[in-house]
């Protein structure tokens, strides 16, 4: 199973590119102008990106509400009885998996639920602070070592009830790793 990112992390992700798209055209222009242009260029890009920036979480903001079948309204309501869903919070997957952002206890969770209600995932970002003494050792003694940590998140199973999940980028590539609280890498498939 690839997992996807959340709506909070791919605005995250799209306003880095953006950033750094940004720092690219300050450093070319900066390189190719001379003396007093450079300011004006600056300018004019800083208040450009801002803009796009600001653009980009109405985009998300915008999604088609989704009708969600019973079965999987009554299953998550079951589960999180005290949870707030928000007004867009659910979104509908490819093969019948419908996605339900939510808060609970002044947490994010996003949570995953088959057509006929069955309960697949659920996930929380997570800060570093919060990760297993025992997991950090792992990571940072393993093979993932000199990989950049994106994002943290923990992730609950049915097999699985306590994960840690890692979002990580190694050169131009990203990868997903998972670990239990004991340390031990877990490989899903």
């Amino acid at each position: 199973m690839r997992r996807k990112f959340n709506k909070t992390e791919i605005i995250m992700f799209k306003q880095i590119i953006l950033v750094a798209s940004a720092l690219v055209a300050l450093t070319i222009a900066a390189s190719s102008c001379g003396g007093g242009k450079t300011e004006e260029v600056v300018d004019s890009t800083a208040v450009d990106t801002s803009m796009v920036m600001e653009a980009a979480p109405d985009t998300v903001a915008q999604a088609p509400t989704v009708e969600v079948p019973a079965a999987v309204t009554a299953a998550f309501q079951a589960k999180y009885p005290t949870a707030t869903v928000a007004a867009d919070g659910w979104e509908s997957e490819d093969e019948g998996i419908y996605e339900v952002e939510f808060t609970m206890d002044s947490k994010t969770y996003e949570a995953e639920f088959d057509s006929t209600g069955v309960w697949r995932e659920t996930d929380t970002p997570m800060q570093e602070s919060e990760v297993p003494a025992a997991v950090t050792k792992s990571l940072k003694a393993g093979k993932y070592k000199a990989a950049t940590v994106l994002a943290i998140e923990s992730l609950e199973l049915p097999k699985y009830p306590k994960l840690v999940e890692y979002q990580l980028a190694k050169g131009t590539d990203t990868m997903t790793v998972r670990f239990d609280e004991k340390g031990k890498e877990v490989v899903i498939k």
